[in-house]
């Protein structure tokens, strides 16, 4: 994961190229030119911004303790537990202080096509479906407590939420 001054969230792969940049022509980026440190994606891994400027956090995701948001999205991504704090600061997420937001927020970070009716969270031992509106309405709080759970739809250890 790389996540931007700004709060941008971009979840790649690890099989697909990055740059981390932090020198351009021998020089330091400046600030104006999204420096101290960027990165550039390959541009057929399909991503919304090739150049993601002022990067401020690179985070190797262990996919077993991870929750993927991916399907009728824009941006498929991925959150560790400390990265719920990324609605919070850049602050919260280096110290880990909140473990709980709101599922909107989440999903508003994946961009949901306009097309997607369906949500379906994916445990370890099961899945289950609902309306994508119906969710987005309740607004249910999705809190990670060794693992990610939704307790107010009996959810617990998500993987994975699925938009269809």
């Amino acid at each position: 994961n790389y996540i931007s001054e700004d709060l941008y969230l971009v979840s790649v792969p690890y099989n697909v190229d990055v740059i981390l940049a932090y020198k351009k022509e021998g020089k330091n980026i400046p600030k104006e030119e999204g420096g101290p440190l960027k990165i550039a994606v390959d541009p057929n891994y399909g991503c919304r911004c090739n150049w993601l400027k002022y990067l401020k956090i690179v985070e190797f995701i262990d996919s077993k303790n991870s929750l993927s948001i991916y399907g009728e999205v824009t941006n498929i991504l991925y959150f560790s537990p400390r990265d719920l704090n990324i609605f919070y600061s850049i602050e919260d997420i280096i110290e880990n202080r909140y473990n709980r937001i709101g599922l909107n927020k989440i999903l508003d970070k994946a961009i949901c096509k306009s097309k997607a009716e369906k949500i379906t969270f994916v445990t370890e031992n099961d899945r289950k479906t609902f309306d994508l509106h119906e969710v987005k309405n309740i607004d249910p709080e999705i809190i990670y407590e060794d693992g990610f759970n939704i307790p107010s739809l009996n959810l617990e250890n998500i993987i994975a939420i699925k938009i269809e």
